[in-house]
């Protein structure tokens, strides 16, 4: 299983691997909504090759409440985004998973448009589009995902019935915000992400001990979590 490190473009972190050319960068989840931004786009450009494996997410969870947004504008854009920038090491490209606001034929009309693009979308799969769409799914995609978060209102255990059936097809699954320790140590997802790794530099508060806000500074408290989370869980659970 690969744990890909999700919220990954802060110039803080990209400075850091900047800064350390000898540092083995494993495997980073970035928002190509947050790349769009001038500063980290350069950097994810002249940084990509560093890192070992690298999953980019459409963003969409940005749309969620947004009002007034292009969805084919920005898919397009995204598109020339993946065309632009691709590289061997980019394993996959999430589609624009936004069912809850316009439905998904035209989810899948926007997915088309990244599919000629590249052949390393993945679709996600959510409870609306039915199980027999994720089996589907596992048919024809080598790469696919599924939500683990709550919200989604699947048991943890059932989450082993679609890792089964994707691997029955040879299909890779990826599991969205999947890195509770009950996942990570009884469900065999081929990767998952989580965004966890920020919380401690939230709260500073890393393995029980609480850091004074004012003691360090919001990028040394971020660096913290970054080392915490790339050596205690990302190595750890790293094949």
């Amino acid at each position: 299983m690969k744990i890909f490190l999700a919220a990954s473009e802060s110039n803080c972190i990209l400075d850091y691997i900047e800064s350390h050319p000898s540092m083995t960068v494993y495997n980073h989840l970035f928002s190509y909504y947050y790349t769009r931004n001038k500063s980290v786009l350069e950097r994810y450009i002249k940084l990509n090759k560093r890192f070992n494996n690298i999953l980019i997410d459409s963003g969409a969870h940005t749309f969620h409440t947004a009002k007034n947004i292009d969805f084919k504008a920005y898919t397009e854009e995204y598109a020339s985004f993946i065309r632009a920038t691709d590289k061997p090491n980019v394993v996959g490209y999430f589609e624009m998973d936004i069912d809850n606001r316009i439905g998904y034929n035209r989810v899948k009309k926007l997915r088309s448009i990244l599919e000629d693009s590249t052949d390393k979308i993945i679709p996600v799969w959510h409870k609306n589009r039915g199980f027999n769409n994720f089996e589907r799914m596992c048919e024809e995609y080598n790469y696919v995902s599924i939500s683990c978060l709550p919200i989604e209102g699947i048991p943890t255990e059932d989450l082993k019935v679609f890792v089964d059936v994707a691997h029955e097809n040879n299909c890779r699954i990826h599991g969205l915000g999947g890195t509770r320790m009950n996942i990570l140590d009884s469900i065999p997802f081929d990767s998952v992400d989580s965004a966890s790794w920020l919380f401690s530099s939230v709260y500073g508060r890393f393995r029980g001990r609480k850091l004074a806000r004012n003691s360090i500074s919001d990028c040394e408290r971020l660096l913290l979590s970054f080392f915490d989370w790339r050596e205690n869980t990302v190595i750890s659970y790293f094949t």
